[in-house]
Order: structure tokens, then C-alpha cells, then sequence
């Protein structure tokens, strides 16, 4: 007999994890390590990482490597700034 395996999904906010980590903690975070203990003894449902999308090339390397290697479907949106009118 098989062990019923606990379900997971992961979802990332990418941006909030990279300066929270940085300012907070002086520390970058570590993907693979995370992934290891997230999913481990788990079924994996899938996984979703939300960053937004600048065209920086160092930022879209970064994407897809979690794409590549850790395998999180990257979602991207445009950063729109606007100006708060009173």
C-alpha cells in the first residue's frame, strides 16, 4: 500500500521576497533550498511565480531560471506608476 502524499501549490511573489529578504534580513533568498523543503514528502499541485516585468535582462535571466530549473510558471505584468490626484 502506497502513503497518501499531502497536496501543495506554491505561489510566489517574487518582488516582495527579493526586497523583504535584502532590506529586512541582508540576505537573499534561496530558491532551491525552499523548493526542496516545500515539496518534500508532497505532491506537488503546481507553481506560480508573479513578478513584474521591467525588460531589465538581469531580471528576465532570473525568470528563467525559475522557469528552467526550479520549474514555477512565471506570470509577468507590466509595472504601470501613476500619480495619486487629489
Amino acid at each position: 500500500m502506497t502513503a497518501h502524499l499531502e497536496k501543495v501549490s506554491i505561489f510566489v511573489d517574487v518582488q516582495n521576497i527579493y526586497y523583504t529578504c535584502r532590506q529586512a534580513y541582508e540576505c537573499s533568498f534561496d530558491y532551491n533550498k525552499f523548493w526542496i523543503q516545500a515539496t518534500e514528502e508532497r505532491e506537488l499541485v503546481g507553481a506560480w511565480a508573479y513578478a513584474t516585468h521591467r525588460g531589465d535582462e538581469k531580471q528576465m535571466q532570473f525568470q528563467n531560471i525559475l522557469q528552467a530549473t526550479i520549474i514555477f510558471a512565471v506570470c509577468c505584468w507590466s509595472l504601470v506608476l501613476r500619480s495619486m490626484k487629489r
